[in-house]
């Protein structure tokens, strides 16, 4: 299925961030993995080249739902500040599900 063009998709994508950004990383934590949840993804399981800033010691991505369809975002925990490193627009781009 091609998602390309898809802007209900960023739509829902910005208001799920809004609504992850209300709650305090214990909540996130807590929370089913296709809600407002998380899972980890091994690095060495992402499709895409991963920036330089990606270092060795990371061995895991913080996975969220996008949105209700799960097709996910991945990035990297530095303290309280969560940095969005990929966008799965086409599900399976970046990882195998």
């Amino acid at each position: 299925m091609n998602y390309k063009g898809d802007n209900e998709f960023y739509y829902k994508f910005i208001e799920r961030l809004n609504k992850l950004s209300s709650l305090s990383w214990n909540q996130i934590i807590t929370t089913q993995k296709h809600g407002f949840g998380t899972e980890k993804m091994p690095v060495d399981q992402i499709k895409p080249a991963l920036p330089n800033f990606i270092t060795p010691d990371v061995k895991d991505l913080i996975v969220f739902r996008a949105n209700g369809d799960n097709r996910p975002f991945l990035g990297l925990r530095k303290n309280n500040v969560f940095h969005i490193i990929f966008i799965e627009e086409i599900f399976g781009d970046v990882y195998n599900h």
